[in-house]
């Protein structure tokens, strides 16, 4: 029944809450410039396969005819030190897609939501006191409408 919790449901809830509880109040985090010709590469995949949906009264139901969607998201991300102040990062999607029933299959690869930009150091390494300016800019090719971009500038001071 919808809205009930069973017993090991509220158990994990008490743990989280009780986790959260003793954690500290603040925490506090910054992206730092990466040394001079060195850098970081983070890759995550994910992957979804179904073959069933909603029907219009909320009941799951199987696609017709055999069907199946499935969907390989792959994002590398890429953080490279430029110099002592500098990094270049740029945070990409490639989505894979795929559906196919008894008739056929349709597939798609492309290049989907891509940011890049330059954080840039503004004191010095060793300084107590950071400034630093983040300004990425992403873009997005469509089919219908060519690249749509979108650039921000980001500040952020801290002092300790």
């Amino acid at each position: 029944m919808a809205g009930h919790l069973n017993a090991t449901q509220r158990w994990a809830r008490c743990m989280i809450f009780v986790v959260l509880s003793v954690c500290p109040r603040s925490i506090r985090a910054d992206a730092w410039t990466q040394p001079a010709g060195h850098g970081q590469i983070i890759w995550n995949m994910t992957f979804t396969q179904i073959s069933h949906g909603f029907n219009s009264a909320g009941n799951i139901t199987p696609f017709g005819d055999g069907g199946r969607f499935r969907k390989l998201e792959m994002n590398p991300y890429f953080e490279y030190g430029l110099n002592a102040a500098t990094t270049l990062v740029v945070n990409a999607f490639l989505p894979a897609l795929q559906y196919s029933n008894n008739y056929g299959s349709n597939r798609s690869f492309g290049l989907g939501d891509v940011t890049a930009g330059v954080r840039r150091r503004l004191t010095s390494p060793d300084s107590r006191r950071l400034c630093r300016r983040n300004s990425p800019f992403s873009f997005r090719l469509t089919q219908r409408t060519g690249i749509r971009l979108r650039a921000t500038t980001r500040w952020t001071w801290k002092a300790d």
